[in-house]
């Protein structure tokens, strides 16, 4: 069960749009941020505050956010260009469109992250 989606408009004129699942999505960042915790040697991990702590779920959770958001919009994108071309909606294949989605996403993530705030990492 995908924990955002898209809604187009060509099938829902008036619930279109990019529906956010807030409870997975939080279920999903904790778990990622227990990943991450336990991937911290254990020598290191008495040293950790809070003030890391909160910049780490902050940090996690706007690129994962962003992630969501980008891979949403490029569904929404999609279907303009269709729109502006005339062409039927779907035009790409479900697997065509969801890696174009993914590629997009992970795209603008890289080009736009700029990691943690080096002042909590000391």
């Amino acid at each position: 069960d995908p924990i955002a989606f898209y809604v187009p408009y060509h099938y829902e004129p008036h619930n279109w749009g990019i529906y956010f699942r807030i409870h997975r999505i939080l279920d999903r960042l904790k778990h990622m941020l227990e990943i991450y915790i336990s991937m911290i040697p254990s020598r290191y991990k008495t040293t950790l505050n809070n003030k890391f702590l909160i910049n780490a779920f902050a940090t996690l959770w706007n690129v994962f956010m962003a992630y969501l958001y980008w891979h949403e919009l490029t569904h929404h994108i999609v279907e303009d260009i269709c729109s502006i071309r005339g062409d039927r909606y779907p035009l790409l294949n479900r697997y065509e469109e969801e890696g174009l989605a993914e590629w997009h996403a992970f795209s603008t993530i890289e080009i736009r992250n700029s990691g943690p705030s080096k002042k909590y990492l000391s």
